[in-house]
C-alpha cells in the first residue's frame, strides 16, 4: 500500500503543483478574491432585505416607506455590490497578473477595465434590455479573458521596454502614466478591432459568443451530479496526499461556481427561481463543514468515541479551527494525510455527503443558495444564511454531519485502538 501511495504521489504531485502555481490561474484566483468583499456585503444586504418574515417586512416598510424599502436590495444594494462583480474582477485579475510579474499592476487594471468596455456594444445590449447584466454575472467569463489578455500583453511590452521613457526626476505618478501609454494604445486598439470583428458576425458581441461556447456549457457541466462529485472527490484525493485540493481544483472551478451563484442571485432579482445547485458556497457549506471531507464529523468521532489520550488531544487542538472550517490540525495531526486507513472514509464521506446534499437540492427539499456567507461561517449558521433563512438547510446539515460521523467512526476507532494500545504498553513498562 505504501508503495502504491508513493507512486501515486510521484505522478500526481508534480501535476497538481504545476496547476497550483500556474500564473494565469493564480491571477484569476487572486482577482476573484477582490470580488469576495462585495459578494459578502451584497449577501448581507439580501438577507436584510429579503428576510421572509412578514412582521419584519412590515416593520421595515413602516420605518423607511414602501418605495424605499421595496427598492433597497435590487435597485440600490445589488447594483453596487454583486451587480459590478465582472467590472471588479476584470480590474483585479489584470492587476494580479501584472503584479505577480513584478510590474506595477494598477495601470494594467485600469486598461483592462477600459478594454472590457470596448467589448460592450451598448446599442445591442440596450435593445436586449440587458446592459447592467454584463457588469455582473453574465460578463464574468468575458471579464476573465479580457483581464488575462490585457495582463499578458501589458507585462510583455513593459518587460521588453516598449514604453515611453522619462528622466528619473519625474514624479512616480507621472512616470506610471507615461509607462502605460504605449501598452494602452496597443491593448485598446486590439480590443476595438475585436469588437468590430464580432460585430460583423451573427454573434454581434464577444459576450454572446463566450456565453454560447464557453460560459453556459461550463456552468451547466459543473452543476451536474457528475461534475459536482468529480470536483469534490478530486479535492479530497489531493488532500489525502498533502496537496491543497481546494486551491488546486478551485483555481479552475471557482470562476464557474461564482458565475453560477451570481446567476442565481440575478434570477432571484427577476422574481424567478434559482437554477444552479453547485454554486459558490455549496461545497463549503454542505460538503466541507469542519474543512474538506466534512472533518467536523471526524472530530466528533475522535472526541466522543475514542479512548486514546493522543486522539483526544488532537481533537481538542482541532476543535475551534474545525468550527470555522479549518481542518489542518486534524488532517496533519491524526493524520489523514498519507494515512491509507483514513483515506478511505475521507473520500467515502465526500461521496456520501455530496450525493445527499445534491439530491436534497435537486428534489427541492432545501432552498437554493442565494447568499454567499464567508467560508469560515460555522455549520448551521452557514446553511440558514446561504438559503435565505431556510431552516430545512439546518436540518440537512444535521443529517450530513450525522452521516459523516457514522462513516468516520469505525475507521477512527481502529486508529484509536492502535494509539490506545501503545499508551497502555508505555504505562506498563
Amino acid at each position: 500500500m505504501e508503495n502504491f501511495l508513493n507512486r501515486f504521489y510521484d505522478k500526481i504531485g508534480p501535476i497538481a503543483s504545476k496547476i497550483a502555481t500556474q500564473k494565469h490561474l493564480i491571477a484569476v484566483r487572486d482577482g476573484l478574491v477582490l470580488v469576495m468583499p462585495l459578494t459578502i456585503v451584497g449577501s448581507i444586504f439580501i438577507i436584510i432585505g429579503e428576510l421572509p418574515i412578514q412582521a419584519y417586512q412590515d416593520f421595515m416598510v413602516g420605518i423607511f416607506g414602501e418605495a424605499f424599502w421595496g427598492s433597497f436590495v435590487w435597485d440600490m444594494a445589488f447594483p453596487a455590490t454583486l451587480g459590478i462583480s465582472a467590472l471588479v474582477a476584470v480590474f483585479g485579475i489584470a492587476y494580479s497578473y501584472v503584479h505577480n510579474e513584478g510590474i506595477d499592476g494598477l495601470p494594467a487594471g485600469a486598461i483592462a477595465l477600459a478594454a472590457y468596455f470596448f467589448l460592450l456594444n451598448f446599442s445591442i445590449l440596450e435593445e436586449a434590455g440587458d446592459v447592467g447584466g454584463y457588469f455582473g454575472a453574465e460578463g464574468l467569463f468575458v471579464a476573465i479573458v479580457t483581464a488575462l489578455i490585457t495582463g499578458i500583453i501589458y507585462a510583455k511590452l513593459v518587460k521588453k521596454d516598449i514604453v515611453i521613457k522619462l528622466p528619473d526626476s519625474v514624479p512616480p505618478t507621472i512616470l506610471r502614466s507615461f509607462v502605460a501609454l504605449i501598452p494602452s494604445i496597443v491593448i485598446l486598439t486590439l480590443f476595438f478591432f475585436i469588437r468590430l470583428g464580432f460585430a460583423a458576425t451573427t454573434y454581434e458581441t464577444v459576450q454572446n459568443f463566450i456565453i454560447k461556447f464557453m460560459q453556459a456549457p461550463l456552468m451547466v457541466s459543473i452543476n451536474t451530479f457528475t461534475g459536482t462529485m468529480l470536483t469534490s472527490v478530486l479535492k479530497s484525493v489531493l488532500w489525502t496526499f498533502g496537496l491543497h485540493g481546494d486551491q488546486i481544483v478551485g483555481s479552475i472551478t471557482d470562476p464557474i461556481v461564482t458565475a453560477n451563484y451570481l446567476t442565481n442571485v440575478e434570477l432571484l432579482k427577476q422574481g424567478l427561481e434559482p437554477i444552479y445547485i453547485h454554486s459558490a458556497g455549496f461545497a463549503e457549506i454542505f460538503l466541507n463543514f469542519g474543512g474538506t471531507g466534512s472533518t467536523l464529523g471526524l472530530l466528533l468521532a475522535m472526541k466522543f468515541a475514542c479512548k486514546s489520550k493522543a486522539v483526544h488531544q488532537i481533537a481538542n487542538l482541532g476543535l475551534v479551527p474545525s468550527l470555522f472550517n479549518i481542518s489542518e490540525p486534524i488532517m496533519f495531526g491524526l493524520p489523514v494525510v498519507l494515512n491509507p486507513i483514513m483515506m478511505i472514509p475521507f473520500i467515502l464521506v465526500t461521496l456520501a455527503v455530496g450525493a445527499l446534499a445534491y439530491f436534497a437540492f435537486a428534489l427541492n427539499l432545501v432552498n437554493y443558495i442565494i447568499v454567499s456567507p464567508p467560508w469560515t461561517t460555522p455549520i448551521f449558521f452557514s446553511g440558514y444564511l446561504a438559503t435565505g433563512g431556510d431552516f430545512r438547510a439546518v436540518i440537512l446539515q444535521v443529517v450530513l454531519l450525522a452521516v459523516s460521523f457514522i462513516l468516520y467512526l469505525p475507521f477512527v476507532r481502529y486508529i484509536d485502538r492502535d494509539y490506545y494500545t501503545k499508551e497502555i504498553e508505555g504505562e506498563t513498562e
